[in-house]
């Protein structure tokens, strides 16, 4: 039961910076709660799944063989660029012309 209480909690964390890593799944080359720096890469492996915090209830998801970088960690102006793989986006009720998520692929 404690382990269910854990991951509801890891749910709710806040970072005052995007590119918090929330979750890693198999090969990948971040770890959970790590934070990524502006202009560097978040790349999972063949059987890698990795959930990066953009903003307040929003995510960036990355499947298997996939290439992230964020480029701007600032949460007003959230910039990421997918590199390549697959990769979803879910953003929060934050998101508009004055708080714009940008991604680029």
């Amino acid at each position: 039961m404690s382990v269910f209480f854990a991951a509801l909690l890891l749910q709710y964390v806040v970072s005052i910076k995007a590119g918090l890593i929330n979750h890693v799944q198999g090969t990948a080359n971040v770890a959970p709660m790590e934070s990524v720096r502006a202009g560097h890469s978040v790349k999972t492996g063949p059987d890698g799944f990795v959930e990066v915090l953009l903003r307040p209830g929003s995510f960036l998801r990355l499947g298997e063989n996939s290439e992230a970088t964020i480029d701007d960690t600032d949460l007003a102006t959230v910039k990421v660029t997918i590199v390549r793989g697959p990769a979803m986006v879910e953003a929060g009720e934050r998101v508009g012309k004055d708080q714009p998520i940008t991604i680029t692929t």
